[in-house]
């Protein structure tokens, strides 16, 4: 097959999204099909980084990348919003230059995408599969508290907020249409998989965000003898997490008397807030830079117990984020400040203990328990197995590619 991706998120560039379209592309080069990769870079300088990394590490034999550069810059929604536009115009001359393709891929969450890759589609008589990363467009039901980085929500520009609902209706209707449209819908969790089903979706199929990192073994068990807690968060500092209400926890910890440390490794929009508000709280928090792989698991061997944490919105319950997979495999305790599917399968395995999403009492009541009893820290194995037996990287890629044959194979018959 010859699979046209249209893509904002696509290795070289860094995020959970282009890790997992990074053991996709492979594997579907391996299996002998064509993958041609419209990419959205948001800067020029990109196309230099992406230059620079195809010299040290090309991409498979088979995978062929369109880059599209941008038309516009600026960091405001509104801005952004027009960039998109006039980014996916010239997205969409790209696309229709790449001929004799089998089945067209629109890889959201970037929203101009999907609307992109149907009409790409339809123009070229070709299937179409919507590969949506979380709930698009229910996202959009917060887009208040977008803002929000803990220090409460900055007021938007009055021009800004009578905008934005009418763009959210207008986006929130087409996504829906796409959904129902589109030929296969790929989506990362079964909750979400279950509610497109009933609401009318041709074909939805789960292919989750699994960890692609090589662990044969689970990491020893902590000590049960320590005066510290370790608490580790690996992973985005950004609006879907709200870091800031681990980091009042934490203080709230240390302020009753707890000796805890909190380790944030990562960065993201909302770090220098997270930083602020530890340095206002005098909370126990040490912040390091994003890590190169091979140092990932030294962190989580120094942790007592990773933090996997989601905002306290409806949609949420729809996503797992995919650092919970990867702390499934180091068979780490896990505090889980999550709700929904996430919740669920933290619970099922006996992973870790849950909270409820943005519960600062909460979330410093359990590490308060976990220092006190350091028992509690030692969890079984099954989580980890799940992982390794059911979400390899082989496994759910084999998933994508059945769907991709059946589209073609249906539209062919």
């Amino acid at each position: 097959m010859r699979v046209l991706v249209i893509a904002q998120y696509f290795p070289p560039r860094r995020s959970t999204f282009s890790s997992r379209w990074a053991w996709l592309a492979t594997f579907l080069a391996e299996r002998g099909h064509t993958i041609e990769v419209v990419a959205f870079l948001s800067t020029a300088r990109q196309l230099g980084n992406l230059q620079h990394a195809f010299e040290s590490d090309p991409p498979p034999p088979g995978v062929v990348f369109h880059p599209v550069l941008p038309v516009l810059r600026g960091q405001g929604l509104a801005t952004r919003a027009v960039a998109d536009v006039l980014a996916a115009m010239r997205g969409f001359r790209q696309a229709m230059a790449v001929k004799d393709v089998d089945v067209v891929v629109a890889s959201a969450p970037s929203l101009v995408l999907a609307p992109l890759g149907w009409l790409v589609a339809r123009a070229q008589g070709k299937p179409f599969v919507l590969d949506l990363r979380d709930a698009w467009p229910e996202l959009m039901d917060d887009w208040r508290e977008w803002n929000d980085d803990g220090q409460g929500p900055r007021p938007l520009h009055p021009v800004k907020k009578a905008m934005f609902p009418v763009a959210k209706y207008v986006v929130a209707g087409l996504i829906h249409t796409l959904r129902l449209k589109a030929d296969a819908v790929v989506v990362t969790t079964e909750r979400l998989a279950l509610r497109l089903r009933s609401q009318g979706a041709k074909r939805v199929e789960t292919v989750r965000n699994t960890s692609s990192k090589e662990w044969p073994y689970a990491l020893r068990r902590v000590p049960l003898q320590q005066d510290e807690l370790r608490v580790l968060y690996m992973g985005n500092v950004g609006r879907a997490q709200l870091l800031a209400t681990a980091i009042r926890a934490a203080a709230h910890a240390k302020r009753s008397g707890i000796n805890l440390t909190f380790r944030i490794v990562g960065g993201g929009p909302q770090l220098d807030a997270a930083k602020k508000i530890a340095r206002l709280e005098d909370a126990p928090v040490e912040f390091v830079d994003r890590v190169p792989t091979y140092e990932v698991l030294d962190h989580y061997r120094w942790a007592d117990t990773v933090l996997v944490m989601l905002r306290d919105w409806e949609s949420m319950k729809d996503t797992v984020p995919s650092k919970l997979y990867e702390a499934l495999l180091t068979g780490r305790h896990i505090t889980a400040s999550v709700a929904g599917e996430a919740a669920d399968l933290v619970n099922h395995y006996s992973a870790g203990d849950v909270v409820p999403p943005e519960d600062v009492d909460a979330l410093a009541a359990l590490w308060a328990i976990l220092a006190t009893d350091r028992s509690c820290l030692h969890v079984p194995l099954g989580g980890r197995h799940w992982v390794r037996k059911h979400l390899t990287p082989e496994d759910l890629s084999h998933t994508f590619e059945n769907v991709l044959t059946e589209v073609v194979e249906g539209r062919e018959a």
